[in-house]
């Protein structure tokens, strides 16, 4: 597809061609390419889920306006991973929310973390089957 006039990239400008690689990105967003790649692949899911190609050598402008955003909230904002995969997940219309992990322990044994796990699990897959059908509900022991 030809760069037209009538086309702005990412920073509103109109005329000129849209970040192409990753070094273009670079070069125009002031994130370094190792940052673009560590979202990436941090972020795998979340870019897989609207659609964008991380594998793809070239970038379009979703691509580099969700890796904008995501280092606004880790960089500038000073979010941990977590709290950004929260707020980004909460933000993504139908998505669903960041995996949550419940830990039972204890330094005793024979004190019921069995018990209460598989209660809790059970409680868990009973809400979520009647309230939100999509989730999933797991136990592991470790």
């Amino acid at each position: 597809m030809e760069w037209t006039a009538e086309r702005s990239d990412v920073n509103g400008t109109t005329g000129s061609p849209p970040p192409r690689t990753a070094r273009d990105v670079a070069a125009s967003t002031g994130i370094e390419e190792s940052w673009i790649r560590f979202i990436e692949t941090e972020f795998k899911d979340l870019f897989d889920e609207h659609g964008i190609d991380t594998g793809s050598r070239l970038f379009n402008a979703r691509r580099v306006e969700l890796i904008s955003r995501i280092k606004k909230l880790l960089m500038d904002d000073r979010l941990a991973v977590t709290d950004v995969r929260r707020k980004l997940y909460a933000n993504t219309a139908g998505a669903s929310r960041a995996p949550a992990v419940l830990a039972v322990t204890s330094g005793k044994g024979g004190v019921g973390k069995t018990t209460v796990s598989v209660n809790l699990a059970v409680a868990l897959a009973r809400d979520s089957a009647s309230s939100r059908p999509h989730e999933r509900t797991g136990l592991a022991a470790a």
